[in-house]
């Protein structure tokens, strides 16, 4: 089945294009002609979705707990504000975030607009947050730390940094690494994780994204990417995991510079079970695809930009959009 967006080729049965993530006609009538080993995935999937909920459900149950113990303890000091902020200050500096966090709200309960425990609860979450990302990144696992970034809801807590005084990058220093949270446009964010230089990233790093907008997908609900980095801007090789409907998810390796793909790109559609589905190789300059092949049909004139294939599977773009930009998040059109 070829997509009416991109022009790839799919699966019979696909619900999804393979490679910019559309919706296939008649998708809702395939649903029932899916084969056993994709339901099986989607109930892999599943199952996985359902314990993060119910790893999500104890970190809360856990919360509730410590605030309760907390707050009794509170009561216990006669609700004082000045000692329950001096023990949020002491569980902060003993890297015990998620404890200072609770302390801090603690006191903005008795004393709203207390700025020390404003700021305190804003960067302890921060922190909490920037540890679990970083011990992720370290051992590889970016699917894991994308999912738990977007389970974590890092926006709401970003927000609120922003909304007292917090200026962007918010850097964040832990035991994995250090960890920086960059605003993207104005309500969107994203992680980086890895090697900073004279303030700016350079070395090894990750980027980190959930429900960013993609001039081509619209939302991206999953988005990392990892490499080289060179003047804070992404240099070098990198790779890319991007989206994650139906199961799948697109996997990107080339070399970029400033952000942008140079040269020979691989795009892999990949299951979660690390199986690939297709593999097409795409030529660029400064994020500019090559074009491979104009080919006119019905919906209008396209352009073929995969060089390689080892079927009737190729990727192309509408002529509208040929002079796009493709490459990493903040750096281009079309990531």
């Amino acid at each position: 089945m070829k997509c009416p967006n991109c022009g790839v080729e799919n699966d019979e049965n696909a619900l999804y294009c393979y490679f910019c993530g559309r919706v296939l006609p008649g998708a809702a009538w395939n649903i029932n002609a899916e084969s056993k080993e994709t339901v099986k995935k989607k109930k892999t999937n599943r199952v996985l979705k359902i314990t993060l909920g119910i790893l999500g459900g104890l970190l809360a149950a856990s919360l509730a707990f410590l605030a309760v113990m907390i707050m009794k303890d509170g009561k216990e000091d006669k609700d004082d504000p000045k000692e329950l902020l001096e023990v949020a200050d002491a569980k902060y500096e003993a890297e015990d975030y998620m404890t200072a966090a609770i302390t801090y709200d603690q006191v903005l309960e008795l004393e709203p607009d207390n700025d020390e425990a404003i700021s305190g609860s804003a960067m302890s979450k921060l922190y909490f947050v920037a540890e679990e990302l970083g011990s992720y990144v370290e051992d590889e696992e970016y699917i894991s730390a994308i999912e738990y970034m977007s389970g974590y809801n890092i926006d709401e807590y970003i927000e609120k940094a922003k909304d007292v005084g917090f200026e962007f990058p918010v850097i964040c220093d832990t035991r994995f690494g250090t960890v920086g949270f960059y605003q993207k446009g104005d309500n969107e964010y994203y992680a980086y994780v890895g090697e900073y230089e004279d303030s700016m990233r350079s070395g090894n790093g990750c980027v980190i994204a959930t429900n960013v907008s993609d001039y081509s997908h619209g939302n991206i609900e999953y988005y990392a990417s990892y490499g080289s980095w060179e003047n804070d801007k992404p240099n070098g090789q990198m790779e890319v995991i991007k989206d994650g409907s139906s199961s799948k998810y697109l996997h990107v390796t080339g070399t970029v510079k400033d952000g942008l793909w140079t040269g020979d790109v691989t795009y892999k559609g990949m299951n979660y079970d690390y199986e690939y589905t297709y593999e097409l190789v795409c030529e660029f300059e400064a994020g500019i695809p090559v074009i491979q092949e104009e080919i006119i049909n019905e919906n209008g004139t396209y352009y073929r930009i995969s060089k390689q294939s080892d079927s009737d599977l190729y990727a192309a773009i509408s002529a509208e959009d040929a002079d796009m930009t493709y490459g990493i998040i903040t750096y281009a059109d079309i990531l």
